[in-house]
């Protein structure tokens, strides 16, 4: 059966749609529950896009439509507005930890909250999403096995999803009892240029980067910078999605399942609707995978 999903992108604090396109909605579908993307890149990654899109496909196939806001602030009006929606189930994409005192509060009016990304260290909460420590120790065990024992590990900050991978990362490297040299792990947060400047000037060597989301690409002009290829001198590997956006081929990627990840949290979400697994909480992750310069799986 072939179905179609229709995604809208408004701020909580925009106008309400157009009466012709709310009239369209109430006549092929109804409005089960809303999922918002949380973050201020979050709308220019392709990765929640592509999860966004697969949950939304999921829920028109059971006859709803999924709504897609931008979380712009993080105050009580926000909780009131999404209240205000009558909405079955929310769904949150990469929520981070200041907006978790919001998530209780719909939790207990009674709204179940399915997170996408990001676990929070609430039990109670419901989540779909990548198994972050596994992707570390894959990434980890892919240099390993081809002789790479000096890699730089790049992170965008000190969130979950990036100190879960490290933690992955360094295990894999002490199950071949070696030890990840912490002066290889940048934070990209904040100076990432001086921060690649004191590597070379100290002289501390590397032959492999790892460098997760969009923060690839200034890992490729700080090493064109020193005159490092790739990957002769230098293996980089870096998410899929963000290697797209570049266009380099020389990148080995590591693919997400953006799509099985999105049409599991759609799915999860009209169980919900309809009542089922009331008292259990979902906790469903997935592996990535990689794919070298030639397209081969290791």
């Amino acid at each position: 059966r072939t179905t179609s999903a229709r995604l809208v992108r408004p701020s909580l604090n925009s106008s309400p749609p157009p009466q012709v396109g709310r009239k369209w909605y109430d006549s092929v579908s109804r409005l089960v529950g809303i999922a918002v993307g949380d973050g201020r890149h979050i709308f220019f990654d392709p990765f929640y896009w592509e999860i966004m899109a697969a949950a939304g496909i999921a829920v028109a196939a059971s006859g709803g439509y999924l709504k897609i806001v931008n979380l712009s602030s993080k105050g009580k009006a926000d909780v009131r507005q999404i209240e205000d929606m009558s909405l079955n189930v929310l769904i949150w994409i990469n929520p981070e930890r200041t907006v978790l005192p919001i998530i209780l509060e719909l939790m207990q009016s009674g709204m179940p909250v399915i997170s996408v990304g990001r676990r929070l260290g609430c039990d109670h909460l419901h989540y779909v999403g990548l198994d972050y420590k596994s992707i570390g120790r894959l990434v980890a065990d892919y240099f390993l096995s081809r002789g790479h024992t000096r890699v730089i590990f790049v992170a965008h900050n000190r969130s979950e999803w990036y100190e879960l991978q490290l933690d992955g990362f360094k295990s894999a490297f002490a199950a071949k009892g070696l030890r990840h040299d912490n002066r290889l792990t940048l934070y990209g947060d904040k100076d990432i240029d001086a921060k690649w400047s004191g590597l070379i000037e100290r002289r501390i060597s590397f032959t492999g980067v790892y460098a997760d989301g969009l923060f690839l690409q200034k890992v490729l002009q700080a090493l064109e910078a020193v005159g490092m290829r790739i990957p002769e001198d230098c293996l980089v590997v870096g998410a899929e999605h963000a290697i797209r956006i570049i266009k380099e081929p020389n990148c080995v990627k590591v693919i997400k399942p953006t799509e099985r990840i999105g049409r599991t949290a759609g799915e999860e979400m009209m169980r919900l609707v309809r009542g089922e697994g009331k008292g259990g909480r979902i906790s469903k992750m997935y592996d990535a995978e990689i794919i070298d310069q030639k397209g081969n799986t290791p």
